[in-house]
């Protein structure tokens, strides 16, 4: 018979959670819990610190295609700088058709700006999906967005890493005014 694993109720407390034996101990060795309330001590390897391991949610988007239309720069009132671009990508499954896709890169390197790439160029994005919000004419607005944390001009990654790209690890959030 397939064992199904339980999902742990976080209304619940330590000593009514699965798992938990009399006195609120937990009936399973350190690290093999469902339950993370019913696992509080530490795991080996952890530094030490009482963290609980989630799974990883991932919200990562690899966009490669040509160009539409030159990107579009521009420096918000509060002098962030942004750039749009639209990637237009061709599917060929189920059946053909093509995609215009935009991309924003929030606050992109000065070469970028200096020397954009144009209408036409093949590009690589890599970043992820956000949801913007902002005041506007009609009153408080939202859009989904594909915020660019890597770009490179040409077919994609080289073997080197290297290549004209800019890539964004200073453990920000994601870019971009929310």
């Amino acid at each position: 018979m397939p064992r199904t694993k339980q999902r742990p109720d976080p209304t619940t407390t330590d000593d009514a959670s699965p798992g938990a034996g009399s006195g609120g101990e937990p009936s399973s060795p350190p690290g093999t819990s469902t339950n993370p309330a019913a696992d509080p001590e530490p795991q080996e390897g952890t530094g030490g610190d009482n963290k609980q391991t989630d799974p990883v949610d991932i919200n990562l988007v690899v966009i490669a295609g040509r160009l539409s239309a030159d990107p579009e720069s521009r420096t918000l009132e509060s002098g962030t700088t942004l750039v749009r671009f639209l990637v237009t990508v061709r599917l060929s499954q189920p059946r053909r058709r093509v995609d215009v896709i935009p991309v924003t890169m929030w606050e992109p390197p000065d070469d970028l700006i200096a020397d954009p790439p144009l209408r036409g160029d093949r590009v690589w994005f890599t970043g992820n999906i956000r949801r913007r919000f902002w005041e506007g004419p009609e009153g408080r607005r939202s859009r989904l967005e594909v915020v660019a944390h890597h770009f490179q001009r040409g077919d994609g990654p080289d073997a080197t890493g290297s290549g004209g790209g800019v890539d964004d690890e200073t453990g920000g959030d994601g870019g971009g005014p929310a």
